[in-house]
């Protein structure tokens, strides 16, 4: 049965917007002009990658647009799979510029939609047309005006389950947060023991931040592909081929140990490869989680 009748709600057409590219070419002389050259050719082949897996993306959500797909269903998972794919693209969109530190929040945003996409997959989509019965989207005369429901949702069995992805999103919120720690390592230069070097607003290339958010966005898009394969029929589409195909490139490229990457060893985040440029030694650096 078409899930329109079951909640009263119909599916419009979905209107699909997605093309991804790199950001635009910062001015010549810009303070950001320097990170988007270095990144664009320190990291090509991985933000080649990444833009072509975002473009496969929504050639799948092209698919899910048509007069077959419109049901509850899809609908929630295009909602939310669109508010991850935008903030995966806007993530790499910092990356380029130089603004390491709006990018973790937006890693983390991608992550708690692909999240809930999950478990959207598989109930059913049971919340989210439970939410449109319940709470759902109604005239409010009296106020004139239409009047949504907020519908708090967050899905922490999907964190608890993926140990790589629980991982990145334990890493980005304390990289969002203003812990002291992670705060001096995107924001103090090069600190070293008796020494801090506040910076402000800096946007100079940073190679081990680049190569761990590109790494961390590549294992999103894989999930995201993986989500899909691992549903039931109503998600077929034509792409499966193109898909392995794309995995298994992101997952050579993530194989690479010489490029930086931060990873827990029971303690603490654990820093490795850490160099600000490609001419600079690299070295581990250790986040300690706890005093001492």
């Amino acid at each position: 049965m078409d899930k329109n009748s079951d909640t009263g709600y119909r599916v419009s057409p979905p209107r699909i917007f997605g093309d991804a590219t790199r950001s635009p070419k910062p001015p010549l002389g810009s303070v950001s002009a320097d990170a988007y050259r270095q990144s664009n050719f320190l990291l090509s082949e991985e933000i080649d990658l990444f833009l072509r897996g975002l473009n496969l993306e929504s050639s799948i959500a092209l698919v899910f647009s048509g007069s077959k797909y419109r049901n509850q269903d899809i609908a929630s998972l295009l909602v939310n799979w669109s508010r991850s794919w935008l903030a995966r693209l806007q993530a790499l969109h910092s990356l380029e510029n130089g603004n390491y530190s709006a990018a973790f929040p937006l890693v983390r945003a991608s992550i708690d939609h692909a999240a809930t996409q999950s478990a959207l997959i598989k109930n059913g989509a049971r919340d989210w047309t439970n939410w449109l019965e319940g709470e759902g989207i109604r005239n409010d005369n009296e106020a004139h005006a239409v009047s949504i429901g907020l519908g708090r949702f967050r899905s922490g069995e999907f964190l608890a389950s993926e140990h790589e992805l629980g991982l990145i999103y334990r890493v980005v919120s304390d990289f969002t947060l203003p812990h002291f720690g992670s705060t001096l390592l995107v924001a103090g230069g090069e600190p070293s023991e008796g020494r801090v070097a506040p910076t402000f607003a800096d946007r100079d290339f940073h190679l081990a931040f680049s190569e761990i958010i590109i790494g961390w966005l590549l294992k999103i898009g894989i999930s995201s592909f993986s989500l899909i394969e691992s549903a039931d029929e109503k998600y077929q589409h034509p792409h499966i081929d193109l898909i392995k195909k794309w995995i298994g490139e992101a997952e050579r490229l993530l194989g690479d140990k010489k490029k930086s990457f931060i990873h827990y060893d029971g303690q603490n985040y654990v820093l490795e490869n850490w160099r600000r440029s490609p001419t600079a030694r690299a070295k581990r650096v250790i986040l300690r989680l706890e005093s001492g």
